[in-house]
């Protein structure tokens, strides 16, 4: 009786726990059809979107080329009302009447005339402006009545060799994102300033939205609260200068830069010549801001010393003796380091070029390679030689 009521629970959880799996499973498939549909329709957003700014752009182009279309044919229509006002204006007046009887007599244009050419004139005039206007870049072209001549200083102008020459057009200068560098601000601030800044057709919203798009990282960040209002761009370029313009700050991050730089090799040109190149950037920052004492700082050229290979440490000790110095500075260092390392290429120039002829000399003038043979270890075969002979030889003496 208990065995059976035992497998009757047993039964019982068996079921219930198939039909909590089951319940899950389908949970688990509803799921996942509820997420693919959601991706699903997501996509179609997204491609639906995409579409609707594809139609957008194509209308937009399309009722661009339109007006251009529109505006083209409006300058050539006005051209043509000019040139027919011109020919109208430039044909000869009617022959004066002749006298009648002997009687003179005298020849007057009528005043509806006189009223007419001259609003023809004012129309003529109002057209060359418009034109003048909308091409901006043609150079105006004198045109004068028919059979006269064009005044004597456009007679004798003639085209220089000058304007024949094609004008080199330089290439166009991009402004990058200031992400909040000490050493990129003083050359990004000076590009700004250049190219956005000083500029008198902008204003200070525009002037505002140049700044907004050209910082990142931190310096967006600095001024994240100023860019709501252009009343504001002064007050963020301020506290831009004030925060990554302080000299201080940019003599910190080049030495840094220098005195973390990696220790040279013995032999190893491109490190000494990245070396170098630290050294003069650092050098000529620190003139440039006037920090003397930094330059003449004993702890920074004994840092900067200490990563030369200890040949080269030994020759600027030798230059140090030699010319008398007793107190070096880093400019000291930037010099006598940059003539090394420009000896340096040097030779290694010329190295490079005489290997080519080394290459092409004939075999007989090349260095011989002699190859010395050592103790090996004997191969099977060689063994088995051996002690057939040791065999046959002891047999030959025991014969004897």
């Amino acid at each position: 009786m208990k065995l059976k009521k035992l497998q009757a629970e047993q039964a019982q959880r068996a079921a219930a726990a198939k039909a909590e799996l089951a319940r899950r499973l389908a949970e688990a498939d509803a799921e996942q059809a509820r997420r693919q549909a959601e991706q699903a329709r997501q996509q179609a957003e997204a491609q639906a979107e995409q579409s609707r700014r594809q139609a957008e752009q194509a209308e937009a182009q399309a009722a661009l080329e339109a007006q251009a279309a529109k505006d083209e044919a409006e300058c050539c229509q006005l051209e043509l009302e000019l040139l027919e006002q011109e020919e109208r204006g430039s044909q000869p007046r009617s022959s004066t009447p002749s006298s009648v009887a002997g009687l003179p007599v005298v020849a007057t244009e009528p005043p509806a005339r006189v009223c007419v050419s001259q609003q023809t004139d004012e129309s003529v005039t109002r057209t060359r402006q418009w034109l003048a206007q909308s091409q901006p870049h043609v150079p105006p072209v004198y045109t004068a009545p028919v059979g006269t001549l064009p005044p004597p200083a456009m007679r004798l102008q003639r085209p220089s060799s000058d304007d024949n020459r094609a004008v080199p057009h330089l290439p166009r200068i991009t402004l990058e994102k200031f992400g909040g560098s000490a050493i990129e601000w003083p050359r990004w601030i000076a590009l700004f300033k250049a190219l956005v800044h000083d500029r008198a057709d902008l204003t200070d919203v525009e002037r505002l939205t140049y700044l907004q798009t050209h910082l990142t990282g931190p310096a967006k960040e600095s001024v994240r609260g100023m860019l709501c209002d252009a009343s504001l761009y002064s007050t963020a370029l301020g506290e831009l200068e004030r925060e990554f313009g302080d000299p201080s700050r940019v003599i910190h991050a080049t030495m840094k830069r220098l005195l973390t730089a990696r220790p040279v090799k013995d032999g190893d040109l491109s490190a000494l010549t990245e070396l170098s190149r630290e050294l003069h950037t650092a050098v000529s920052v620190l003139q440039c801001l006037h920090y003397e004492h930094d330059l003449a700082a004993a702890t920074n050229v004994t840092t900067v010393t200490g990563k030369l290979p200890a040949s080269l440490a030994w020759r600027w000790g030798e230059h140090m003796v030699e010319n008398g110095i007793t107190r070096p500075t880093l400019v000291d260092l930037d010099e006598w380091l940059r003539r090394h390392v420009s000896a340096g290429r040097l030779a290694l120039n010329v190295t490079t070029k005489q290997l080519p002829k080394v290459e092409a000399n004939d075999a007989e003038c090349r260095p011989r390679r002699v190859f010395t043979t050592t103790s090996a270890r004997p191969t099977p075969a060689a063994v088995k030689r051996e002690r057939t002979a040791a065999i046959k030889s002891s047999a030959a003496d025991g014969t004897q």
